[in-house]
């Protein structure tokens, strides 16, 4: 997107957080499967001769549990022209048992006796210290299950009117806090948006296969870095003639897996409703907003 068209975009963009609200409430409505999806919002094998969303995609596999996670949006000010928000996320400690230092949203297990928006509740308050007072949850986004097939996460999505000052209360769990911001995701895609290739089992064959990726910030007044100001060569997207990149050179916390598809959902719904909102317009066209990078980041066991 050019700078004339993304600042012609900032224009249709929420002037508040209770129009982000509105927004999203708006979004959440759509069917998934009518909701359009940019190639890089898929997960592909190396050859792109299988692509698939797990959203949008029928599950005949019973999971063993249920978790629940959550997507809080607060006011960031990084907007220019209309009011940004930015999502809060977790790094995972080294001392869990499943995606060590990964990036997550603060969210667990349903434990007996819950629904799900309560255990999301009550992990945003053990891991993050933010008591259910500060947000109102305002939707949910498709139930999605885990890479390892044995738990289904349902996305809440909560709203903060102010800023929200979330801390590490549980170190066991979470090692640090991040952001990604919405201005980033949608006035710079294709500097925001990019692929990352790791090894990946398709009908128990191990494949490299591409996935979403974004990058988190440190703080919630500063977005990440963009992908093309912090890589040194543009990726091949061949895997053999890719090179490594080593984590100094990411532009901030890499954020993919199920936390990214997630946020393809919410990108994607909300997308959708702006160009329904504004349908005669270029730059409010999902496909106008949702560009990707043409870097890869690649893991380095797909170079062996």
């Amino acid at each position: 997107m050019t700078f004339m068209a993304a600042k012609q975009l900032t224009s249709f963009l929420p002037q508040s957080m209770a129009e982000w609200s509105q927004l999203i409430q708006l979004a959440v409505r759509l069917p998934i499967k009518s909701v359009w999806y940019p190639e890089h919002f898929y997960r592909q094998d190396a050859d792109h001769t299988i692509r698939f969303s797990p959203q949008k995609m029928s599950y005949t596999q019973q999971a063993s549990s249920s978790g629940a996670v959550l997507v809080i949006l607060s006011p960031a000010p990084t907007g220019v022209g209309f009011q940004d928000a930015c999502i809060t996320l977790t790094k995972r400690s080294a001392n869990v048992t499943t995606h060590k230092g990964q990036i997550s949203f603060p969210g667990g297990r349903v434990e007996l006796g819950e629904t799900t928006q309560q255990a999301a509740q009550r992990e945003v308050r053990e891991e993050i210290n933010l008591d259910s007072s500060l947000y109102d949850i305002i939707g949910d986004l498709t139930t999605i299950i885990s890479a390892e097939k044995d738990i289904l996460v349902t996305p809440h999505i909560a709203i903060a009117d102010a800023q929200i000052h979330p801390s590490c209360t549980n170190s066991e769990e979470v090692a640090s806090i991040h952001y990604v911001h919405l201005s980033n995701l949608f006035l710079n895609s294709e500097y925001t948006h990019a692929r990352l290739l790791k090894k990946q089992l398709f009908d128990k064959i191990s494949k490299p296969t591409y996935f979403p990726c974004f990058f988190a910030s440190d703080a919630y007044d500063i977005p990440s870095l963009s992908i093309e100001s912090s890589m040194k060569f543009r990726q091949n997207l061949d895997c053999g003639n890719s090179k490594d990149i080593s984590l100094s050179d990411y532009p901030g916390q890499l954020v993919w897996g199920l936390t990214a598809f997630v946020l393809c959902e919410l990108l994607a719904r909300l997308a959708a409703m702006l160009e329904a909102q504004h349908p005669n317009l270029e730059v409010t066209k999902a496909a106008s907003i949702l560009r990707c990078s043409d870097g890869v980041f690649c893991d380095i066991d797909c170079l062996r």
